[in-house]
């Protein structure tokens, strides 16, 4: 969730949640992973279009289709959309 770079753009991740999903003779076989990922961008930015074409990529590669919300960062001066969507792996094993 740290940025240390100077770009004005920039997004971050995070899991918010690892557990077990599907359980046979208790065992678990797969796991439920949620994810929330992070973008910050300044007031002047329009992420309209990068919104569409991230949860796009995200649904593409697995990933449900994200939830996701805005906000205004009075502190740092910038938007902050988030992200949230999850998926399913199989246990190996």
């Amino acid at each position: 969730m740290n940025y240390d770079g100077t770009k004005e753009s920039y997004f971050v991740f995070s899991f918010a949640n690892e557990s077990a999903s599907f359980f046979g003779d208790d065992t678990p076989l797969s796991e439920r992973y949620e994810m929330q990922l992070h973008f910050f961008s300044p007031k002047s930015f329009n992420h309209l279009s990068l919104k569409q074409s991230v949860k796009s990529i995200l649904f593409q590669n697995g990933w449900s289709y994200p939830r996701t919300y805005t906000m205004y960062e009075e502190d740092t001066k910038k938007n902050h959309v988030v992200f949230t969507t999850s998926k399913e792996i199989k246990i190996d094993g």
